[in-house]
């Protein structure tokens, strides 16, 4: 901010850092274009103008949004997921707005950057392929770092605005910043395959076989799906069904066989009763 309140304007954009101030090859003479056309069923207006349907993938973004990006500024893309956020009526609450503080998901963050990158490719086509390979690397680092792909882009974005519009410096978005990276993602929890631990594939995709023999299933009641310990939880459930019967077996045994026991000490007291009375019978006839 100057003295007066005013917004400083960026000395350098993409423009200048590609050319020094000459227009690159692939780029319009003008950023003013509004709706990128993707597809077109008709090109020729009809009495009343353009019918709807012969434009396709229009991104309802506002102008001074697609400005910023064409400019090389750090763009928030949760803006990119609102409608035209960038109005007069909201802009006013912008910093008190959550929508913009959050961190977006892999499935978010693909469609916002995918208007990103047609809104860039309005002005520098030839930078589709450059970003195409950048969010192949986001998604490759949300694979293995689910909960820090986010962040990873929020400050390497940061970092690319600060060096063009201070220091005239484009970088190469497609290539990693592996030093950022690593300090972001460092010591965060690390989406592994729960049988192997390897990073190079999914729990499902793995080609370790469990070595509990499984039994076909027809049906889907029941699912092949591991529990927090990574245990497939069919198999486990056979188990622990066999364990039970076996500790029931066991206990049922004992059952029976204190029941004898208690059965056959009490013959024995009987028996000894029998032959103390018999005794006491005899002895009485005696004396008599």
């Amino acid at each position: 901010m100057n003295k007066q309140g005013e917004q400083i304007q960026p000395r350098f954009t993409l423009l200048t850092a590609f050319g020094n101030g000459s227009t690159p090859p692939g780029i319009g003479s003008s950023f003013t274009s509004t709706i990128p056309v993707y597809s077109a069923n008709s090109s020729t207006p009809r009495k009343f103008g353009y019918p709807a349907s012969s434009f396709s993938a229009v991104d309802m973004v506002s102008h001074e949004l697609r400005n910023d990006i064409i400019a090389g500024k750090d763009v928030n893309l949760n803006m990119l997921l609102i409608p035209n956020y960038e109005n007069t009526t909201i802009r006013k609450n912008k910093e008190s707005d959550i929508r913009l503080q959050r961190n977006l998901s892999m499935d978010e963050f693909v469609i916002a950057f995918g208007r990103y990158k047609r809104i860039m490719g309005t002005a520098f086509p030839n930078r589709n392929e450059e970003l195409d390979l950048y969010l192949a690397h986001n998604i490759e680092t949300a694979n293995i770092w689910p909960d820090c792909f986010y962040e990873y882009h929020k400050i390497f974005s940061a970092k690319c605005a600060v060096m063009l519009i201070q220091h005239n410096i484009k970088i190469d978005w497609s290539k990693v910043d592996s030093d950022l990276r690593n300090m972001v993602c460092e010591g965060s929890k690390i989406n592994t395959c729960r049988k192997c631990h390897s990073t190079t594939h999914s729990t499902v995709m793995c080609s370790v076989q469990q070595q509990i023999f499984q039994p076909q299933r027809n049906s889907t009641s029941y699912r092949n799906t591991p529990d927090s310990l990574g245990r497939d939880l069919y198999v486990y459930m056979v188990y622990l069904f066999a364990t039970i019967s076996m500790g029931l077996k066991v206990a049922l045994n004992l059952i029976v066989n204190t029941y004898m026991l208690v059965k056959l000490v009490k013959v024995k007291r009987m028996a000894k009763l029998l032959v103390k009375t018999t005794k006491k019978v005899i002895n009485t006839m005696i004396k008599t």
